[in-house]
């Protein structure tokens, strides 16, 4: 998460990830994007319930 939000915009997805680790930053990003807008997104949720 660091290095997405501090990294250098030219390479902020200069980065792979697989299985649990994707898992677990998807995860907390969509947690951070959520608080920092202080809403939910009804298309977010609709999405997370056909990936369960």
């Amino acid at each position: 998460m660091r290095h997405i939000v501090y990294g250098d915009p030219k390479r902020l997805f200069s980065f792979r990830l697989e299985g649990a680790d994707l898992s677990c930053l998807s995860h907390v990003c969509q947690r951070f994007l959520t608080t920092q807008l202080d809403r939910g997104f009804r298309t977010l949720d609709f999405y997370q319930q056909w990936g369960n």
